[in-house]
């Protein structure tokens, strides 16, 4: 009796085991999605997915001129739908797990994002770390559409260059979903997404003739910050507006400004960044608060001719950038208060970690109490390094 219960424990065991690949999926079986776009169609959403030919990737033998990546679209009332009908165009199984962008035609944006985002952070086989676009005055579909330079699969050099373009300039903030869904359901603190916009003709970026000139038929760019309220795009930032923003969000890591002199420009490139922003109060009825932005940077040119010899020379150039940055900072803040009183900055997730009571208090009525509150902008600035020559290359000519 006794060896009979052992028997049976040991079948149970080895079927335990040979259940272990029940749900396996074979490479060769799987299209792997790159990048996902939404558009709005007449009976709900137009879903078009970029897939990468393993063919061409692969690093063996190509076929022929093939593109490395393959766009498939298709509509249907609910996007969960419309990605099941794209099996009738698809030869493989479509694999979400390695999409790196995703788009949003800004159609949709304005329509409001809750259904795709519902879907998008309930499913299973999605990771919540790419990030997210909107396609500014286009479909998404359109910019999924326009083979690219240097980096042959689309997706991958949008994902690096919103990356540089954050990094190096400052103007996009690099949003993934997951931060996206955490800003749009947070109190106080409304989300914004990098704006991207095709330049040149469409048409001709979308033929692979685009890849073989100097000077592409067409490219897509990344322009401006979207703001978003609730889950509705409402309005746009231009460039300067976005890069502003960014500095006050603690966004930028390095960038580049300018001023005038006499007879010319002096630039200077940031090296580092970092800004605060406290709330100090209640004055008058109004919220008060402060935004402090430390700004390091380095001299890039000298249009002017000025004698950078003198201590004196530099106190006056920190204190012209520190006047400058002050006026464009604070014109930012209030731009976005008065146009869309939308609280992209998080001055009432600041109101809520300081104060529960008052923001239990402004809560419901939070958007006009924010576009009324008083920002005080405080700006640190300092030049570390003038470069590898002193005198302005100007004044040298002259002597």
């Amino acid at each position: 009796m006794k060896n009979r219960w052992l028997q049976g424990a040991a079948v149970l065991l080895v079927l335990t085991l040979a259940s272990g690949c029940w749900s396996k999926k074979e490479l060769n079986e799987l299209a792997l999605v790159v990048a996902m776009g939404v558009d709005k169609a007449d009976n709900g959403f137009r879903i078009s997915v970029q897939i990468v030919s393993p063919s061409q990737v692969a690093g063996k033998k190509s076929f022929g001129n093939r593109a490395p990546v393959v766009t498939y679209t298709m509509t249907g009332p609910t996007i969960p739908e419309a990605l099941r009908r794209l099996s009738r165009v698809s030869p493989r199984r479509l694999y979400l797990s390695h999409v790196r962008i995703l788009v949003f035609g800004e159609e949709v944006a304005r329509a409001g994002l809750g259904d795709a985002l519902d879907f998008l952070s309930r499913n299973r086989d999605m990771r919540t770390d790419f990030y997210v676009l909107v396609a500014k005055a286009s479909q998404a579909s359109e910019v999924l559409d326009i083979f690219t330079t240097i980096e042959p699969i689309p997706a991958n050099k949008m994902f690096t260059s919103l990356q540089m373009t954050s990094k190096l300039w400052g103007s996009g903030e690099a949003i993934r979903l997951d931060d996206l869904l955490e800003r749009i359901t947070s109190p106080g603190y409304e989300p914004v997404i990098t704006g991207i916009r095709i330049v040149g003709d469409p048409e001709g970026g979308m033929s692979q003739r685009n890849v073989n000139r100097i000077v592409p038929e067409a490219m897509a760019k990344f322009e401006g910050l979207g703001l978003i309220k609730k889950d509705k795009l409402i309005g746009w930032l231009n460039d300067e507006e976005s890069r502003y923003a960014s500095f006050i969000l603690n966004q930028v890591k390095t960038s580049a400004l300018h001023m005038p002199c006499s007879n010319g420009r002096i630039s200077l490139e940031v090296i580092r960044s970092s800004s605060s922003i406290k709330f100090t109060g209640v004055r008058d009825d109004k919220l008060n608060y402060r935004v402090t932005i430390k700004v390091e940077a380095d001299v890039g040119t000298i249009e002017c001719d000025l004698d950078m010899t003198k201590t004196q020379t530099l106190a006056a150039l920190e204190q012209q950038a520190r006047k400058q940055l002050q006026a464009d900072f604070q014109q930012t803040i209030r731009h976005v208060q008065k146009q869309y009183g939308v609280d992209i900055f998080g001055f009432g997730q600041e109101l809520h970690q300081r104060s529960p009571r008052l923001w239990k208090q402004y809560e419901r009525d939070w958007a006009s109490v924010f576009a009324q509150a008083d920002a005080s902008v405080e700006v640190e600035f300092h030049i570390r390094r003038i470069g590898t020559i002193v005198q302005p290359m100007q004044k040298e000519v002259v002597q």
